[in-house]
């Protein structure tokens, strides 16, 4: 079931508009796999330091803990999607097809049913009139569908970068909000929410390089945001830059040692990586976390799956 996010109704998740107000479904379609999540930090009262509850000394000075502020980061989870495992062909497959044979010459070969005309009436000029016909109907049947039309920008600055442009999944009807965001941000250069929000969009939208610019900028910052560190992985991971991708999971582990969507996004890499042994490994870490969850559900189904 899906819920609608503008009057909260439960909707099932063949319908594209929600039945009671109209609203469209595919934005929350396409944010299914997003998982918000809150970080909690405790602040060191001496050097300011954003460590991880229950420690005795603070590892960046070691003053012992005590009355130190606590900062809880609202941020999400993006959980990865793993590619189909390779098919594995047949026993048969190597087997040569049987060819049919007829005792008849092909020239007296002939169909009858429906009136269609036999072998004999298909001579070379009408096979050519036919195929021009063909053609033409093809033509006019693209040209009505819009297929010749030329895409819409607004601006040349609005394009993706050319590796960007041959990527799959980018999404160009969020340019507009883009543009916005990036005026905002060149107008507030030390908002580092905006910063924030504008990479997660740029990350949605498929500029995983513009994305990855921002989350390094804003790590500058705040360096132990496990979240932020995961989403920037699964920016290389989309790029299958997956080397990349691992050192910065493996980080946000450290960081938060129950953050379950970096074990199963680990899980996940080393399965495209080809490395079996350790995405089994950090899959079932996933689960044992918390089974119950929907991020436990879905490694275990992965366990059993792939």
């Amino acid at each position: 079931m899906l819920k609608c996010p503008v009057c909260k109704s439960s909707v099932e998740e063949k319908y594209k508009f929600c039945p009671n107000c109209g609203n469209s479904l595919e934005e929350v379609k396409e944010n299914e796999n997003l998982v918000e999540s809150e970080t909690e930090y405790v602040v060191c009262k001496y050097c300011g330091e954003e460590n991880v509850p229950g420690l005795s000394y603070c590892p960046s000075c070691g003053a012992k803990s005590g009355n130190e502020t606590k900062e809880i980061h609202k941020s999400r989870g993006q959980v990865l999607t793993p590619a189909s495992p390779p098919k594995i062909n047949s026993g048969n497959s190597n087997k040569k097809k049987r060819q049919t044979k007829s005792n008849k010459p092909i020239q007296e070969l002939s169909v009858k049913n429906n009136g269609i005309k036999t072998s004999k009436d298909f001579s070379p000029k009408n096979i050519v009139i036919a195929l021009v016909v063909l053609l033409l109907l093809a033509s006019a049947m693209l040209y009505l569908a819009g297929v010749f039309d030329q895409p819409k920008i607004s601006s040349v600055e609005d394009l993706p970068a050319t590796n960007q442009q041959q990527s799959s999944g980018i999404d160009l009807a969020s340019i507009d909000r883009i543009n916005q965001l990036d005026a905002q941000l060149k107008a507030e250069p030390d908002n580092y929410d905006l910063m924030l929000q504008l990479a997660h969009l740029k990350n949605d939208s498929g500029f995983k390089p513009d994305a990855i610019v921002l989350y390094k900028k804003y790590l500058e910052k705040f360096p132990k945001n496990a979240d932020v560190l995961v989403d920037m992985g699964v920016c290389y991971f989309d790029l299958q830059k997956y080397d990349e991708a691992i050192p910065l999971m493996e980080k946000a582990i450290k960081i938060d040692p129950k953050h379950q969507i970096a074990h199963m996004n680990l899980g996940i890499v080393n399965l495209a990586k080809g490395n079996i042994e350790k995405s089994k490994e950090w899959l079932q870490k996933a689960v044992d976390l918390d089974p119950n969850s929907e991020v436990g559900r879905k490694a275990k189904q992965l366990l059993t799956s792939h």
